[in-house]
């Protein structure tokens, strides 16, 4: 008896795909583990009247919303420096900062900042969350104008 072997060759072609709108490279912001959970969890809660993150808490000339567990959100009613919210991780810790400079709103996400038309591309991420995915700043921006009325372009 003989033995045929056959060989099965793939032949690979590359494929080319042309993008038909316009394009900007998104800037990325690569985030500690803890400050992107609290991102995430702060972007990602529900915005339903009933839930005790939806209902805050005025104390002088501030007012908190608080995830227990999760992030609690500052107000500054009467800004100083132009410092107008943090949001801080549950042990206290700041994640995220929006301030006003020059009429614009500016959002500090541990570190990095942005202001304008960047955030509507700049993305924040994390390769050492399990499940994590791109939270983009424009979703930011859209949760904390939930919570805040500013006189600034975003």
């Amino acid at each position: 008896m003989s033995q045929t072997q056959e060989t099965q060759t793939q032949v690979q072609t590359q494929t080319v795909v042309k993008v038909m709108k316009p394009t900007t490279d998104a800037a990325i912001y690569e985030l500690k583990p803890k400050v992107y959970n609290t991102l995430r969890s702060f972007v990602e809660s529900s915005d339903r009247e009933e839930y005790p993150w939806n209902k805050g808490t005025k104390i002088e000339d501030r007012v908190y919303f608080v995830k227990e567990g999760k992030w609690i959100l500052e107000i500054n009613l009467e800004p100083k420096n132009g410092e107008v919210a943090t949001l801080y991780s549950w042990d206290h810790k700041i994640v995220a900062k929006v301030f006003v400079e020059y009429g614009y709103c500016v959002i500090d996400i541990d570190g990095h900042k942005a202001m304008g038309e960047i955030t509507k591309y700049a993305v924040a991420y994390t390769s050492n969350v399990k499940y994590s995915r791109i939270i983009w700043l424009g979703e930011v921006v859209n949760k904390l104008k939930e919570y805040i009325e500013v006189e600034c372009k975003w």
